[in-house]
């Protein structure tokens, strides 16, 4: 009997350790955790890009909204009677004649206080002055030099300098004339928006332009200077001349001091202001008439002959789309070894388990030979 149950016991093959069984629970734990890891890996990644490119991408999308807003400025303009723009150009025209020399003050300047003149002014009357919508827009600047087209707002509150172009309160309404001194102002180095912030890289003889109700003013630039934020000189109305002056702050980073960059009016070419125009007429030092390049034109990049827009727009969406294209290659990679893991791991578990069947029928027909025995 002693020997028969001595042999029945060889034939018993002791059971697998139970650690491997949490082995495998720890493992599974361990692959159902993967894919949360996966997850936020993905979403630290794209907040870290999103850090990284929020200015190029805040100015691509700046840049799109204000020339909607531009758009959406002219079908206005197109839509009103030539009698109604009549009646708010000589609305602007008195308003501007009504201005003497002012005691401006600095646009950036964190608090400022109205003068004794500006308050006698009509709050009211300038608001309304070339004002055709509730936005308090006037009207928009094109700078092709550096490829700039912007709104140009009533105003320079830091409300109006976050989303365009300010109208410093005071000086002439940007409606042109002799006597007419406009100034404009645009923030430098703002994330997210570009405004003025190549304003420093005009040169004397480059063109701004003014679209103001159906009217184009075109400025050159004769005069380009650095001053003391108080020191508002160059700003005063000559009743000899119509100016149109672009303020910003300078250096970058610093703003210590303003950089004044101060046009003349001369006569307007229809579409010598477009991006892709290429050439302008002006006259040199000794009068001589010339053919010049607007540097707009080599600046500008055609988008499958549909739109135009800045180079820079172009240059900052190629490395955005390159790290967009990488991010999806790296999740079809990971989803198809995922894949490719989970196949080989249902072939070696219908494998595993051929092999247990096997060796638990083993059992059972030594078992039964030694029970025959």
């Amino acid at each position: 009997m002693k020997k028969k149950d001595k042999k029945s016991l060889q034939g018993i093959t002791c059971p697998a350790p139970q650690s491997s069984g949490n082995e495998k629970k720890s493992k599974t734990k361990k692959r159902k955790r993967s894919p949360a890891k996966t997850i936020i890996g993905l979403i630290l990644l794209i907040v870290g890009l999103a850090v990284l490119f929020y200015p190029a991408m805040g100015n691509v999308i700046s840049y799109f909204q204000q020339m909607s807003v531009v758009a959406e400025y002219e079908q206005q303009v197109a839509a009103m009677q030539k009698q109604e723009v009549e009646e708010i150009k000589e609305f602007a025209i008195e308003y501007n004649k009504s201005l003497g020399q002012l005691t401006l003050q600095d646009p950036f300047a964190e608090e400022t206080e109205p003068t004794e003149e500006a308050t006698e002014q009509s709050i009211d009357d300038y608001y309304k002055a070339l004002s055709i919508n509730n936005d308090q827009m006037m009207g928009y600047i094109k700078i092709p030099a550096i490829t700039l087209t912007c709104p140009i707002y009533h105003d320079a509150t830091e409300v109006q300098l976050q989303k365009g172009i300010g109208h410093l309160k005071g000086t002439s309404l940007p409606i042109g004339g002799l006597g007419t001194h406009c100034v404009l102002t645009g923030h430098t180095g703002i994330p997210g928006n570009m405004l003025f912030t190549d304003l420093d890289k005009l040169v004397l003889g480059d063109r701004f332009y003014l679209h103001v109700l159906d009217e184009v003013l075109a400025y050159e630039i004769d005069q380009i200077k650095v001053v003391e934020p108080s020191d508002v000189s160059d700003l005063q109305i000559d009743r000899e001349q119509d100016y149109c002056t672009l303020i910003t702050c300078t250096p970058y980073g610093i703003n210590s001091h303003r950089l004044l960059v101060r046009g003349h009016r001369v006569e307007y070419t229809p579409g010598e202001d477009d991006y892709e125009s290429g050439t302008i007429t002006t006259t040199d030092a000794e009068g001589n008439t010339i053919t010049k390049r607007v540097d707009g034109g080599s600046d500008a990049v055609s988008v499958l002959g549909l739109f135009t827009v800045p180079r820079w727009v172009l240059w900052l969406m190629i490395p955005i789309a390159a790290l967009l294209i990488i991010l999806l290659i790296v999740i079809i990679v990971r989803k198809s070894l995922r894949r490719k893991r989970k196949s080989e791991e249902s072939l070696n578990g219908n494998g595993r388990k051929e092999i247990t069947e096997k060796t638990e029928q083993n059992k059972k027909d030594e078992q039964g030979q030694d029970e025959e025995k």
